[in-house]
């Protein structure tokens, strides 16, 4: 959030699994202790390892609902474990991700972005080359684009 606030996010064969960290939050317990052993190594290595967590989620595939590892904090604390705070902008709603975009780069999003595509990419659907033109059309670097999504493993037909 550029104000020491992160997370990371990692996607693997057995599911997903996010670490966050609110830097405010004195930890008395870190958050990981519930983590299934297919994400350990994730929360066990660079950069995790040395970020720490004060919330930690997880879903492996085939499941409905995210799980959630809680450090203990403070009971007092109104901030919680920070990730209401952190993650508000990926509430499924492209509007407010939408929003979020414009107040995180300070600028205003004027062209028109088709919800039908932010949902299709909120729902992991491969990205198409009609899909990238309908969100940016004055996109030039298709290759940089395609190693991209080569790099963070996101379905693509673009070609």
């Amino acid at each position: 959030d550029g104000e020491g606030d992160e997370y990371l996010l990692l996607f693997n064969s057995y599911g997903a699994i996010l670490n966050g960290l609110a830097h405010e939050i004195e930890l008395w317990k870190p958050a990981t202790g519930q983590i299934p052993d297919e994400f350990r190594a994730f929360l066990e290595e660079e950069p995790v390892r040395s970020m720490g967590a004060t919330f930690c989620l997880w879903k492996k595939y085939g499941e409905k609902e995210w799980h959630a590892g809680h450090p203990e904090i403070a009971l007092d604390d109104p901030y919680g474990d920070g990730s209401a705070d952190l993650l508000f902008m990926l509430d499924g709603a492209p509007q407010t991700y939408k929003k979020w975009a414009e107040e995180y780069y300070e600028t205003e999003l004027t062209a028109e972005i088709p919800p039908a595509i932010v949902q299709q990419i909120y729902q992991g659907k491969p990205l198409t080359t009609s899909m990238v033109v309908a969100l940016n059309p004055q996109l030039s670097d298709w290759e940089g684009l395609k190693s991209e999504l080569v790099e963070i493993g996101y379905p693509s037909l673009v070609n």
